[in-house]
């Protein structure tokens, strides 16, 4: 299977709300081919949706690099989950 498949079942998994499985799809499609910007767009939302806001942002910066456009409301709210986890765990 290709990285494009193993992304586009990682949303379809994401879409009915298995972030875990999405994930594991999204992680098999970046060791394809790291350099798909969607991918870790995508990754970065399942990330959120599980509350790893660690990996969360470190995906939707690399997202950036490759070029993905992210919704700013995502961003901010990615933003504001990493500060209060970092606080909490401080």
């Amino acid at each position: 299977m290709c990285a494009s498949a193993y992304n586009k079942r990682g949303n379809i998994y994401a879409t009915i709300g298995k972030p875990l499985q999405a994930l594991s799809d999204y992680n098999k499609a970046i060791e394809i081919n790291p350099k798909i910007a969607n991918v870790y767009k995508n990754r970065a939302s399942a990330y959120y949706q599980v509350g790893q806001f660690d990996e969360s942002r470190r995906d939707a910066h690399r997202a950036k690099e490759l070029g993905a456009k992210l919704d700013p409301r995502f961003l901010g709210a990615l933003e504001k989950a990493f500060a209060k986890n970092k606080g909490a765990a401080g």
